[in-house]
């Protein structure tokens, strides 16, 4: 199974240190805010102010299909502080699961630390209305995980507390 696990550092102090390693399948792929759209890039995202953080999960899921990444997409609520041991975590939360899954990976309280979209479904499901995202809170994993669960008709959604 191939991970790409999607990132958004939203300032550049953030970096972000995984043990990703190609050979197990991983690759971790870095976004960052681009204050103009002129400097706007495949990796690189026109910042907004009034954009919701949701509209930027929604802006990575979109970039990663235009730029034909493969394999599950494991997304990182940017909007939590660095910390490579939560992001290990939710790796960890989602490595042996398939291609028609989707989950919520969560903390103890309630905080979405990322989000998992197996490929089939992302493919088949969630690309087609890829707008929707929008509206997900970015604050309660749970409200999140019924939300997905609801508006995408899914089978196999699960959440996983971390």
């Amino acid at each position: 199974m191939r991970l790409s696990i999607l990132n958004l550092n939203m300032s550049d102090e953030k970096e972000i240190f995984l043990d990703a390693d190609q050979d197990l399948g991983m690759e971790l792929i870095s976004f960052s805010i681009s204050p103009t759209p002129l400097l706007a890039s495949d990796f690189h995202l026109f910042y907004s102010l009034a954009a919701t953080p949701a509209r930027y999960l929604e802006a990575l899921l979109h970039r990663a299909f235009q730029l034909k990444i493969r394999g599950n997409l494991l997304v990182i609520n940017s909007f939590i502080p660095a910390h490579s041991q939560i992001y290990q975590q939710a790796i960890e939360a989602v490595e042996n699961m398939g291609e028609e899954e989707v989950a919520v990976i969560a903390s103890s309280n309630d905080v979405p630390l990322g989000y998992f979209f197996g490929r089939s479904v992302f493919q088949k499901k969630i690309i087609q209305n890829l707008f929707f995202l929008r509206f997900l809170s970015v604050v309660s994993a749970n409200l999140d995980f019924i939300y997905l669960r609801t508006v995408f008709d899914l089978k196999k959604s699960i959440q996983l507390l971390v």
